[in-house]
């Protein structure tokens, strides 16, 4: 009974041996038969916007000029010292921008030149009443240095520093009917520019940014000449202009995302 119970579990395992041979040389077999997988290449590095680079571009805005003026000489009043009054010219400008930034890491240092036109323009009356001091601003520009840090990779926070010019037109006037115009004045003014403002690539080459300065030239003498024959004079006018302006750069080269 044993021997035979023996023979039987023996041909069995023999069955179960064989077929499971047959299997695997049927799997080997069709493993073999399969083509191979292509290389497939791993896909580019996304770029990385860099700031590094040149620009120009164009802006808008506005602009607040406080001037205020005194008879140093006495030419006007026969007062020396005497107090002409204050006035802010406002209006728009508008203008251009062009410069170079350099980034390493999250720094980003660079150099711009601005020129913007401008339609400031405001008058005031002396303390006496009888004299109007006029003034426009026709044009302003800058030269500054500028450092940011990238608040993220396409947004920089920067603030700015400088030189400022800005070309003054002056006239004083009666103010008796008819406002006859007594003197004027044209001069050239320098002086200095902090600033500061965010500037965000939206689209590849290009960024948008909106900012803020004050230009600062002091207390100048502006030589005034008669209209009616007389002698120059000079007045001493302070002048401060504080604007805000948006614009847009295209940048030259620029990698964004």
């Amino acid at each position: 009974m044993y021997k035979r119970s023996f023979a039987t579990v023996a041909r069995l395992a023999f069955a179960i041996t064989t077929v499971a041979a047959l299997s695997g040389s049927a799997i080997a077999a069709d493993l073999g038969a399969r083509a191979p997988i292509p290389y497939q290449p791993p896909p580019p590095p996304v770029p990385i916007f860099s700031w590094n680079g040149c620009y120009i571009g164009g802006n808008i805005g506005g602009g607040w000029a406080s001037k205020s003026s005194n008879d140093i000489t006495g030419a006007v009043t026969g007062v020396i010292g005497a107090d002409l009054g204050s006035h802010t010219a406002s209006g728009f400008i508008g203008g251009g921008q062009i410069g170079c930034d350099y980034q390493a890491g999250v720094w980003v240092v660079g150099v711009q030149g601005m020129f913007d036109g401008s339609g400031m323009q405001g008058s005031n009356t002396d303390a006496t009443g009888v004299f109007a001091v006029n003034s426009s601003i026709p044009w302003l520009a800058t030269v500054t240095g500028r450092v940011g840090i990238t608040a993220i990779p396409t947004v920089l926070v920067y603030a700015k520093g400088g030189g400022a010019w800005v070309r003054d037109n002056y006239t004083l006037s009666s103010i008796a009917p008819g406002g006859t115009a007594l003197a004027n004045a044209n001069p050239t003014a320098s002086g200095w520019t902090v600033g500061g403002g965010v500037e965000w690539s939206f689209a590849g080459n290009w960024s948008a940014f909106a900012e803020y300065n004050y230009l600062d030239f002091g207390t100048p003498g502006v030589t005034f000449t008669s209209i009616v024959g007389g002698p120059t004079f000079p007045i001493n006018v302070k002048e401060n202009i504080n604007s805000f302006m948006v614009g847009v750069n295209y940048r030259f080269g620029a990698i964004g995302y």
